[in-house]
């Protein structure tokens, strides 16, 4: 593909809408601190510092098609559970239809 037809096909995103179809999960990132060594094994003890929540897998893909400037269907299914809530918070806090 030459440069041009990218960016023809990048300026057309705005007009596009994508149909995502998959598994919707919620993919939590922990971060820690590391404290020590165990002694039983060859493993870090850690002490929890925060976390942050993002949607993953089909989740994830939805909200890159959306930050390309198009329009994201996704279509799968979420819990009716917190983590359910909060996928769907954030797709419809970021403009998204569901």
């Amino acid at each position: 593909m030459d440069i041009e037809k990218l960016k023809s096909a990048v300026s057309r995103f705005s007009e596009m809408k994508v149909l995502v179809a998959g598994d919707i999960v919620l993919d939590e990132f922990m971060y820690t601190e590391i404290d020590r060594v165990s002694r039983e094994a060859p493993v870090f003890i850690c002490r929890y510092e925060n976390s942050e929540r993002f949607p993953g897998c089909a989740g994830n893909t939805a909200m890159n098609v959306l930050s390309l400037g198009a329009k994201p269907y996704p279509a799968g299914i979420v819990g009716r559970d917190e983590d359910g809530t909060h996928i769907a918070d954030r797709f419809w806090n970021s403009g998204m239809d569901l």
